[in-house]
């Protein structure tokens, strides 16, 4: 599994999933569109109560403005209570109750005024006017009905008394708090305990205010009781809900974090080898160079020799030769060399082909032997004749190595085609006639190709000791590290001596 989180990682994991980014938005703005659409539309309106009668009044004094404040306060509770909801739904014939018709509405005084704005919402914008609008009338009614002067005296008496009642509660507690934060000797108690005490200080600090501005009140001969609809109830013709924008934009936003985790979990766990650092950090693998994907159809199409060779590619080609010692000054090349890969369709056989290419045109004289029994392709991709060949070698005695090479367009490079494969092609891979064969081959040229199949075919495994070097191509976003650990282990158990890998169709440069 790849733990690389580098910059240039992460940019190359997001843009190999780029479509599963475009696929996460379109379902999330689908997904928005659609959940938004089935939603009921919620509708507001509004109406607006004004306590007392300020506007009129030529002087207003400071225990007016308290007892105004006052009042307001306390017909702003009472617009939420039972006897004016259950009010507007008799008058109104709504078929919920009151409790219910409470998560429907709120009430707002307007800061420093004496106006309150009751809202309400509905799924149609008739209905939330009618409920605003006659909540602000039970309301004013309440206050008719309860409008002499002893009624109100003992409402505010009442709520001084409870007041009273609440304030010294808290100061017992409060006592209690201090205490327990000075004594407890857990430091995380004595923490709570003073941020208990902090929260209840404040508590007494509002109800001492308001139990100020009630005594006040008490002993105000002025009357500011009278309550008017400043504002008729109207609604709003949008609706305050489904957000259609905001639920596809948290849609979008919601898709593309499981986009995310799902595309870095898919990679956490995925153990695809996709850059020359895996396979020398995670397997100890020499990474001998990187090929990016031939775009030549036909055979003859992906060689370094045809017209579509790019010179980017010739230039990673010998970077190659480089890493496994040929074209270094000094350095004692490599004579015998086997291509394989960890599964087929890998693009060994091509890179067989370009590897002998480029040391021809290096000036070594070079043979590529095509030992692919599964598959041999050699002489396709050299146009050359597949009369005779290796198996010819092996299954008759007789026949002269030399004669059964073909000589190819590119100087210094011959091939030795696979011949007449037989029907049990591994019965006639006798490691001592390949050995003489191989033998031959070396005292005629500089280095030897061999081209042989994938290391799932089990048999393969007699040719890896016969050879000086062993590469194996590893086709890069599809063959995976488990399958490469597996040829590797297969490598080393038949004593076969591993130069690298070559990472071949890469698209990471």
């Amino acid at each position: 599994m790849s733990n690389y989180f580098e910059p240039k990682q992460i940019f190359l994991t997001l843009l190999r999933w780029w479509w599963l980014f475009a696929l996460g938005i379109i379902a999330a703005v689908a997904i928005g569109y659609g959940i938004t659409k089935t939603q009921t539309p919620v509708y507001k309106a509004s109406a607006t109560v004004m306590v007392g009668s300020f506007l009129q009044a030529p002087q207003v004094s400071r225990d007016d403005l308290v007892a105004r404040d006052a009042f307001t306060q306390a017909y702003s509770d009472m617009a939420l209570r039972e006897p004016v909801l259950s009010g507007a739904v008799k008058a109104l014939d709504l078929k919920i109750s009151w409790n219910q018709l409470k998560n429907r509405v709120s009430v707002d005084i307007v800061q420093g005024t004496p106006l309150i704005e009751i809202s309400a919402e509905a799924n149609n914008p008739q209905e939330a006017k009618a409920i605003a609008g006659e909540i602000a009338n039970q309301l004013i009614l309440l206050s008719q009905n309860n409008g002499d002067e002893e009624s109100k005296h003992q409402f505010v008496e009442q709520e001084v008394q409870q007041l009273q009642t609440k304030i010294e509660n808290g100061r017992e507690k409060l006592a209690v708090l201090e205490v327990q934060a000075t004594t407890t000797r857990s430091t995380e108690q004595s923490n709570e305990a003073k941020i208990q005490a902090e929260t209840m200080q404040r508590f007494i600090t509002d109800w001492e205010d308001t139990y100020s501005r009630l005594l006040t009140l008490l002993g105000s001969s002025a009357s500011q009781n009278r309550l008017s609809i400043i504002e008729e109830a109207h609604a709003n013709p949008t609706p305050v809900s489904p957000h259609m924008n905001l639920n596809i934009l948290l849609s979008i936003c919601i898709g593309l974090g499981l986009t995310l985790g799902s595309i870095f979990l898919i990679d956490h766990f995925d153990d695809r080898i996709r850059t020359g650092e895996i396979l020398e950090q995670k397997l100890e693998l020499h990474h001998l160079g990187t090929i990016s994907k031939i775009k030549g159809r036909k055979y003859d199409g992906k060689l370094m020799s045809s017209k579509q060779a790019s010179l980017g590619t010739a230039f990673f080609y010998r970077k190659i030769l480089e890493n496994i010692g040929i074209g270094e000054k000094g350095a004692r090349p490599v004579k015998s060399l086997l291509v394989t890969s960890p599964r087929v369709r890998e693009g060994k056989s091509v890179t067989a082909s370009n590897l002998g290419i480029m040391m021809a045109r290096a000036g070594l004289k070079t043979i590529i032997v095509d030992v692919d029994w599964i598959k041999p392709v050699q002489h396709l991709h050299f146009k050359v004749s597949n009369n005779t060949g290796l198996m010819d070698l092996l299954t008759t005695p007789g026949l002269g190595t030399k004669e059964q090479l073909r000589t190819t367009a590119i100087p210094n490079l011959q091939v030795l085609t696979a011949g007449n494969l037989p029907d049990n092609p591994v019965e006639a891979l006798e490691p001592n006639r390949l050995k003489q064969i191989l033998s031959d081959l070396t005292k005629i040229s500089n280095v030897v190709i061999l081209d042989a199949p994938s290391t799932t075919i089990t048999e393969s495994s007699v040719l890896f000791n016969l050879v000086e070097g062993v590469i194996l191509v590893i086709d890069s976003g599809r063959t995976t590290m488990t399958s490469v650990k597996q040829s590797m282990a297969s490598l080393y158990l038949t004593g076969g001596k591993l130069l690298g890998g070559i990472l071949n169709r890469s698209t990471s440069f």
